[in-house]
Order: C-alpha cells, then sequence, then structure tokens
C-alpha cells in the first residue's frame, strides 16, 4: 500500500466526495443539460398532492380526481412530444433515423438498464433534453387532468408541491450517486482486492449499524448502500467522477414523500457512508500492507525518466517511493554506455542522488513531489488518459493522433502554492473545436481544453493532489 500520508489523504478525500456539499453539487450537475428518463406509470402523485393539501389546510372546496388514470395516455402523449424533440436534437449519426436506437442515450440504456429500455419502447418511460423539459412536462399535465375541475390559482398550488424525484426504476437517487463517487474514487487508488475487501467492509459496517441500532437506519438504506457498492461503476468514470453518460431517471411525486420520506432516506445513506471513512474506512486503508497500489506503480514511472541512460534498460521497483528521491540542485547525472553498448552505468558528474542508506530510517517529506518526476508522470501517462476520456459529446477518436498530440510542457507553483500545469496539443486541425476559437467548429462539448483538463485531473486523482490549475501553453 502507499506511505500512511497517502492513505490518509485518501480517506480524506473520499470523506469530501460524500460532503452535503458535494451532494448538493451532484444534484446541480445531473440537474443540467444531460438527457433524463421520465417514468410516467401512473397519475396518482396528483391525488396524492391533493390529499396532502387538503390535510394541512393550504386548499379549500377541492376533491381528488375520480378515476384519475383515464388521463393517462393523454399525459404520455404529452410527454411523448418531449421525447421526439429529444431523438431529433440527441442523434449520433446526423444522415441517420430518427429512433431511440440512433441517440446515445438509448443505446447505453439498452445496454445497462435493459427494463428501462423496454419500458421506453413501450410508451411508458420517455427521454427529455433536459431536467427542464420535466418541469414543463409536469405543468401540462396538471393542468390536462385538473383544468375543468379546480381553479387555476389551486393548480399553480397543487404544481408546486409535485417534485421531480430521482431513483425511479432502476435509477439512483442523488445520494447514490455521491457515494458512488466516492467509491469511484477508492477504486482508483486501491488494488482490485483490497477494492473487494473494502466493499465488504463497508456492507458489513452498515448491517451491524441496522442491527445494534446505534443510528437510525432503515433497511431501505441499508439496501441502497448494498446496491451502490454493486452498480457504482455504471455511474462513475475510473477518476470517480460522474460519467456524461450516466442518466438521472427521474419520476413524479408529491413533496411530502419527495422531501419527507424519501429525504431522510438518502440523509441516512450518506450518513452511514460518511461515519465508514471517518471509522472503519480510515482504519481499513491504514492497516492495508503489502499491496503495491496505483500510486506507487505512479511512482516508479515518474522515477525512471529521470535517468536518462542510453543502451540500456533500467527496472524499476514500485515498492520505490518517489517522495523519498532527492537530488542536489547543482549538478547531473549522465549515462556512460558499455563498449557492446547491451547495458548502462551512471556516471556522477558533480552531484550524486541520495536515497536513504541500508539499515537507516528517514521521514519522508510529505508534499515533495519534484517538478521532474510529475512531468515525467503525467507524461508517461497523459496520452492513454486522454483517449480513455474521448467518448461524445466529446471529441472522439478516429486515428490516436490527437490523443499522441497532447504533452504536459512544465509544473510551475502559484502564488498560493497551487500546481498550475502547461499543456500542449496539435491545434492544427485540433484547435477549431476550442470554444473560442472563433471556427464553426468552435464547441463547448468538444473543447479540446476540457478533454485535457479533465484528463490531467485523472491523474492528479492518483496521486491524491488536490487543488491544481491548468493553462493551455
Amino acid at each position: 500500500m502507499a506511505s500512511p500520508y497517502v492513505r490518509e489523504k485518501l480517506a480524506k478525500q473520499l470523506l469530501k466526495k460524500i460532503s452535503a456539499q458535494q451532494n448538493r453539487n451532484n444534484r446541480n450537475a445531473l440537474q443540467g443539460t444531460r438527457p433524463h428518463v421520465l417514468f410516467l406509470e401512473n397519475l396518482d402523485f396528483i391525488n396524492k398532492t391533493i390529499g396532502q393539501l387538503l390535510s394541512r389546510g393550504h386548499v379549500k372546496r377541492v376533491k381528488e380526481v375520480t378515476d384519475i388514470n383515464d388521463n393517462l395516455q393523454a399525459a404520455r402523449d404529452i410527454a411523448k412530444e418531449y421525447h421526439k424533440d429529444y431523438l431529433k436534437v440527441g442523434k449520433k449519426y446526423k444522415t441517420g433515423a430518427t429512433d431511440l436506437q440512433n441517440t446515445p442515450a438509448g443505446r447505453l440504456l439498452e445496454r445497462k438498464y435493459p427494463k428501462v429500455y423496454a419500458q421506453v419502447l413501450a410508451g411508458e418511460a420517455f427521454l427529455f433534453k433536459n431536467y427542464n423539459g420535466i418541469a414543463e412536462c409536469k405543468k401540462k399535465i396538471v393542468d390536462l387532468v385538473l383544468e375543468d375541475v379546480i381553479s387555476e390559482a389551486n393548480r399553480s398550488k397543487i404544481k408546486a408541491r409535485i417534485d421531480r424525484g430521482h431513483g425511479a426504476g432502476d435509477g439512483f437517487a442523488i445520494s447514490g450517486v455521491t457515494g458512488a463517487t466516492a467509491l469511484g474514487a477508492a477504486d482508483k487508488a486501491l488494488e482490485e482486492d483490497d477494492m473487494r475487501g473494502m466493499l465488504a467492509d463497508l456492507k458489513k459496517f452498515g448491517k451491524d449499524l441496522l442491527e445494534e441500532g446505534e443510528i437510525k437506519l432503515t433497511q431501505d438504506a441499508l439496501d441502497d448502500i448494498e446496491r451502490i457498492s454493486v452498480e457504482y461503476k455504471q455511474i462513475v468514470t475510473a477518476s470517480g467522477e460522474i460519467t456524461a453518460y450516466y442518466i438521472p431517471i427521474v419520476t413524479f411525486q408529491d413533496k411530502y414523500t419527495n422531501r419527507v420520506t424519501d429525504a431522510a432516506r438518502e440523509r441516512q445513506v450518506l450518513k452511514v457512508m460518511r461515519l465508514y471513512f471517518k471509522t472503519a474506512g480510515a482504519e481499513y486503508l491504514a492497516n492495508l500492507e503489502g499491496s503495491s497500489t496505483l500510486i506507487q506503480k505512479a511512482g516508479a514511472i515518474a522515477i525512471k525518466p529521470l535517468l536518462e541512460v542510453k543502451n540500456g534498460e533500467i527496472k524499476i521497483s514500485a515498492e520505490i517511493d518517489p517522495r523519498k528521491i532527492k537530488f542536489k540542485t547543482k549538478g547531473n547525472a549522465t549515462a556512460q554506455s558499455s563498449k557492446k553498448g547491451k547495458s548502462g552505468s551512471l556516471k556522477r558528474k558533480k552531484a550524486k542522488a541520495r536515497g536513504v542508506a541500508a539499515g537507516e530510517v528517514t521521514q519522508a517529506k510529505q508534499t515533495t513531489y519534484s517538478v521532474a518526476s510529475l512531468l515525467g508522470l503525467f507524461n508517461a501517462k497523459i496520452s492513454k488518459q486522454v483517449l480513455n476520456n474521448m467518448e461524445a459529446p466529446a471529441l472522439e477518436n478516429r486515428t490516436g493522433r490527437f490523443a499522441s498530440s497532447v504533452y504536459v510542457t512544465d509544473i510551475i507553483k502559484t502564488p498560493k502554492g497551487f500546481p498550475s500545469i502547461g499543456y500542449t496539443y496539435d491545434r492544427n486541425p485540433y484547435g477549431v473545436y476550442e470554444s473560442t476559437s472563433g471556427s464553426r467548429f468552435a464547441s463547448p462539448q468538444r473543447d479540446p481544453r476540457i478533454l485535457i483538463d479533465k484528463s490531467i485531473r485523472e491523474i492528479a486523482a492518483q496521486l491524491a493532489i488536490g487543488r491544481l490549475y491548468t493553462r493551455r501553453v
């Protein structure tokens, strides 16, 4: 496992991933421009909302609607118009058919959520361009059902108290998405066996809390945690961020169910996961022994480019911690090949590398990755990381030339001490996609800078590097 410092920093990062602020950020992100699926299995949510308003005295002389689901097909026809709009604007191939198969969302549903896909085909669920479209649809459905029986003023009160609840069908509540980002980040840093152990430890932790009654926890919340631990890879990228392809699945609910019952369940999920990473999870990380993590392997890759040996091969152990390798500021090390050119040796010139002497125990400085080692690390991994992220709606890989042209040029410290990472790429022809290029191809979604920034941050996350800046040079 990596050093105690790295383990401790990872535990803190996982706590940050499931903070209340991060949960709010995730909610805002999911309510942005990405497509959504709306489940419309019945219209009971309207009568439930009317019942809640009556019981609280917010409306008078209003009755629940008898046989309300007689209006279900008409309501679905309203939702279907939004679905058709998405099929038009969401085409994967612009000259292809206007159907579910020719959209990224449709293909994803078919592959990962076949039950949801079947319900969309059956006309029981509908794809929307964004969250706002679902809000518009809700208002139209309420007016359709209640226009002839309830005044406009009372309809407005009902509309305001119907929420769009996440987690319908096979979907996840926001708390599930937030928990998945934490598990995704842990997965990136840990070996496969260690990650399996952590997931098993998390499940046991939740079961123990439920049985012992130490905190208020329902079986439903525990079921949510167990499902997250199995399906988190469907929600997050390899670096633990919400994937651009994740599709929120929502339904209409009365406000009181959504914000009281379901919200309490979501709070329980996050509370248990936060408590785990503060206590048992942090202890689990601290006690890992003997495994070579991705962080250590990355450190070995970072050191190797510093030793410029010609006609020879250097093997670096994954157990080397790059923060324990220090070089004096003057002088350098040059390579001197043998006569036969089959192997290389190092000739010291003015300065020598200092390691840890045999039998000597030293304390490594905790945040002293050298600029040279970081440059070597980023450039060893950046092309592959960019390639992994090249998926629609961002630039898509065709020849591999764009990814291979990305290069980290320098790393400097900002006045506040944060790393600022400079990079370059082949701007001819790819620079035309920059959103500020003025070209007819300019696109915020296909901007190479956004793709490269994301890739750099994913590599930095492997090293438990926190705040940083990127810049195209």
